[in-house]
């Protein structure tokens, strides 16, 4: 029998097989950048802003999956990250889209970078206005949008933007978008087998991790992904922060600050972003069962960190039980 919760978490990890783990998305991200975003009311400041109040209340599956550059101003704290070409790379390796308006300085930015990056390819969407690029001498056009398409045909979106004074685009442009994201959501595969080297895939077996085994400290993760998983401390070391963070602004988990501890867990315990798969001979690990396990340990445990981990797990659970309602 485990003594501790970091010994009964180390050998019940210790089952997993990593070549056997498969990225299996039960819900989706779409990175959003491009124009201005004004959560007022009309008249809106641009396509990128029309698009959001209008899948708030027309288009809600994909609204609940967009993430706004905006809410990553802070990626610089701390020193979550230090480079922006860092920063680009794992939101894009984390989303299940990248969707950029052109419509703005800084979304010129960043389509050059993603452009830079083959492995985003088939996850980008590019929405542009006709106006800019129904030239044949387009440097646009003739640059990354058809370097862009040259891969990945529906890629790039050209929609007519509003002329003079007016400010709202057309509805229809609007409903097409939405279906041609959604057509691109359901068009990807389901499952995928988990790279280590991938940092979405990390993050996801971070955010797996929590969800089975929460409320964790850093140091638990750390535990888990070296001791019970094999990985190696210097790799993950400099990304688990990285990972943390992502998933934060990802609406995935929450951290919960309590007697100088950070603890992390699940903001909705049901959603599983990864399937585990066990070496052979072992058995798969029971998530209802491992919490009980985890229970019975802080039940007899009376130490101060026992006492403080069973009070955040109360803590939690009443949080998680006041969402529902």
């Amino acid at each position: 029998m485990c003594k501790s919760i970091e010994e009964l978490l180390e050998r019940e990890f210790n089952k997993v097989d990593l070549q056997k783990v498969a990225i299996e998305r039960s819900e989706h991200h779409i990175f959003t950048c491009g124009g201005v975003v004004d959560i007022q009311s009309p008249p809106y400041k641009s396509f990128r802003d029309q698009f959001v109040g209008y899948t708030a209340s027309d288009y809600p599956v994909i609204h609940d999956a967009i993430v706004q550059a905006e809410d990553f101003k802070d990626y610089f704290h701390q020193n979550t990250y230090t480079d922006l070409l860092v920063f680009e790379d794992e939101i894009a390796n984390i989303s299940s889209l990248v969707l950029i308006f052109l419509e703005s300085p800084g979304s010129l930015v960043e389509l050059g970078i993603f452009c830079s990056k083959p492995s985003v390819f088939e996850k980008l969407v590019i929405v542009a206005p006709r106006e800019e690029t129904k030239d044949a001498d387009s440097f646009i056009y003739l640059g990354p949008l058809e370097f862009i398409r040259s891969k990945e045909n529906d890629s790039v979106l050209i929609y007519p933007w509003p002329k003079g004074e007016a400010t709202s685009f057309s509805k229809d442009n609007l409903i097409d978008l939405c279906e041609q994201l959604n057509e691109k959501i359901t068009s990807q595969i389901k499952s995928k087998k988990f790279y280590q080297n991938n940092s979405g895939d990390m993050a996801l077996l971070v955010y797996e991790i929590i969800r089975m085994s929460y409320p964790m400290l850093i140091n638990d993760i750390e535990h888990v992904l070296t001791l019970g998983l094999g990985m190696n401390f210097q790799e993950i070391e400099l990304g688990l922060k990285r990972h943390l963070y992502l998933l934060q602004k990802l609406r995935l988990i929450e951290k919960y600050e309590y007697g100088g501890n950070v603890y992390y867990y699940p903001q909705k315990p049901s959603v599983q972003m990864v399937k585990l798969g066990y070496k052979l001979g072992e058995q798969r690990i029971e998530t209802t069962k491992l919490k009980l396990k985890m229970m019975k340990i802080l039940i007899e445990d009376k130490s101060s960190q026992a006492r403080k981990r069973k009070t955040v797990a109360k803590m939690i659970h009443d949080l998680q039980k006041s969402d529902e309602q």
